[in-house]
């Protein structure tokens, strides 16, 4: 058996510390970093295991062909849990 992976398409798996969890969510908006490249997306999978304190989840990447990514990069994950609104008038 073997299995085919598609290499023109890529999805970000992160953890994060169980104590974190109730600011998780799908569609939570997501920066991923690459050096000095910031790669956006959003949270489309919450695993409900919890494993050793660690929640794991899935990104869908906005540009999922994105010239630097690669199977099994490691990459920093920031998660955006609050945007503000600012009026000017």
């Amino acid at each position: 058996m073997a299995r085919i992976a598609d290499l023109g398409s890529f999805k970000v798996t992160g953890s994060i510390s169980d104590a974190q969890l109730n600011y998780l969510h799908n569609g939570m908006p997501a920066i991923i970093a690459i050096n000095e490249t910031e790669i956006r997306g959003s949270i489309i999978n919450v695993y409900p295991a919890v494993e050793n304190g660690i929640v794991t989840f899935d990104i869908q990447l906005n540009e999922r062909n994105h010239k630097l990514l690669r199977p099994n990069l490691k990459v920093e994950v920031f998660l955006v849990t609050a945007l503000a609104v600012m009026w000017c008038g």
